[in-house]
């Protein structure tokens, strides 16, 4: 359903790789990946009903550069036309970062060519302490087989790998969750644990996540602290993307008192709310930087939108913004 599918290639064979000796021969493991691999392009091929199935690359006007490498003209692709081309313009959205996606955001940094630690970082601030609780228990009470333990985190270091070594967009955790899981599955070898310490685990996860309900793209863990402090660490889709215009109008009903001014154009004194990914500014860096790098957020609307309280007279004590160049 998602190019993130290509993965399980690379996954597949570290798995089979897995399989003890005892139980599988090389012949066996070389028949099941073929099997698998077959099973896999017919299966996208037939979807398509085979349009374009086996054309040669010299048939396609590829778009990124990676492509126009891919090989010679002769060489037939087997997959489907339609299927081949979005796979060209997803590596196309991957070199050009001005084509709708803007900055990644990181620890309060902004860049465009990927950090190897964002998407371990995601993981480890937005998934529920509790699941890697229950992780560490499975492993020191249930001891999985080994070759368990390769079938289950094969996936994950593949997956989180990639994206982490190879893949420049970084834009959040949505691109690495099919790794995770693999990892569900394993922290649920913590029941075989016994006594009362995994249901007590599974429920701090559940009140954690429950407690940023409506607003589940918000979600990180309790290493953050304040909840106000999450901009600092992630923003993006980690943090943003839900459209806050009713809960801000419902905030602004409830304190009649503050005078709230959403987005300013320009530097203004009031009650400012700002969405995470302006103000740290995924596509403009400019336009909220008198914000983020003089004043910090007294609140929060849906943990994605931050409150700012600022007075005329903090407000004229900035220093001069630099002219726009002309």
């Amino acid at each position: 359903a998602k190019y993130t599918g290509v993965l399980a290639v690379p996954v597949l064979v570290v798995m089979a790789a897995a399989v003890p000796p005892r139980d599988w021969s090389g012949r066996r493991r070389t028949e099941a990946l073929l099997v698998a691999l077959l099973t896999a392009l017919v299966g996208i091929n037939a979807v398509y009903l085979f349009d374009g199935s086996f054309q040669t690359a010299g048939a396609y006007a590829w778009k990124s550069a990676a492509f126009q490498g891919l090989g010679p003209s002769w060489m037939p692709i087997p997959l489907p036309r339609t299927f081949t081309l979005g796979l060209d313009y997803s590596r196309v959205l991957q070199e050009d970062p001005s084509l709708g996606r803007g900055a990644n955001y990181v620890l309060g940094e902004l860049n465009r060519d990927g950090r190897w630690y964002a998407f371990p970082l995601m993981i480890l601030l937005k998934t529920p302490l509790a699941t890697f609780a229950l992780i560490a228990l499975a492993l020191w009470r249930a001891r999985p087989p080994a070759s368990v333990l390769w079938t289950l985190l094969a996936p994950p270091a593949v997956v989180v790998g990639v994206f982490s070594l190879f893949v420049d967009p970084q834009l959040g955790i949505r691109y690495v969750m099919p790794a995770l899981p693999f990892l569900v599955v394993l922290a649920g070898a913590a029941a075989h644990a016994g006594a009362r310490w995994p249901w007590a685990l599974v429920a701090w996860a559940v009140a954690s996540a429950l407690w940023y309900h409506p607003h589940a793209i918000a979600y990180f863990n309790e290493l953050i602290g304040p909840r106000v402090n999450a901009y600092r660490y992630l923003a993006d889709s980690n943090l943003e993307w839900e459209d806050h215009t009713y809960f801000i109008e419902r905030f602004r009903r409830r304190h009649p008192e503050l005078r709230l001014v959403v987005s300013p154009e320009a530097p203004q004194a009031g009650d400012i709310v700002v969405g995470a990914n302006e103000l740290v500014g995924i596509l403009d860096p400019e336009k909220y930087r008198w914000l983020r790098e003089n004043f910090r957020p007294v609140g929060h609307v849906g943990y994605s939108h931050l409150l700012f309280r600022i007075t005329p007279e903090e407000l004229a004590a900035l220093p001069a913004r630099p002219a726009a160049p002309p």
